[in-house]
């Protein structure tokens, strides 16, 4: 198990919040994007494709398994495919993911676009199962 599989195991012990995020497809195009308190600490999917992250409000650390790095907005970072990465808000943030993609809809760009995880709390879209689901601002 990478070390972000076990700090991914190590949060799935604590209760989930469900991060606000928007979806638009245009032109081959899926952008995702979410709004994220300070203090908020992600761990995502693994992605197929490379794809860009752009942080555009905040400052996040993003960590894989090279490494770690710090980013504040505005930046857009190159994300190679096959990696499973942290993200540690310490600002209020908002950051989109962009992806290339004939899907129109979310649940068909996510298995287009992300390995399948069953260890991930999340459904497609970011979304909790009702059950699990808590404020992103609590």
């Amino acid at each position: 198990m990478t070390p972000i599989e076990k700090l991914q195991a190590a949060m799935l012990a604590h209760q989930q919040v469900e991060i606000e995020t928007h979806h638009q497809f245009s032109g081959g195009v899926y952008a995702r994007s979410c709004v994220c308190v300070a203090g908020t600490l992600i761990v995502g999917k693994v992605h197929k494709h490379d794809h860009f992250v752009a942080i555009l409000k905040g400052r996040v650390t993003i960590a894989d398994e090279n490494g770690s790095s710090d980013y504040a907005a505005p930046s857009i970072i190159a994300c190679k495919a096959g990696t499973k990465r942290s993200l540690y808000f310490h600002e209020d943030a908002v950051f989109a993911n962009f992806h290339r993609t004939d899907a129109v809809e979310i649940e068909a760009a996510e298995a287009d676009l992300v390995e399948p995880d069953f260890t991930s709390p999340f459904l497609p879209g970011n979304k909790l199962p009702a059950l699990e689901q808590a404020s992103c601002h609590s």
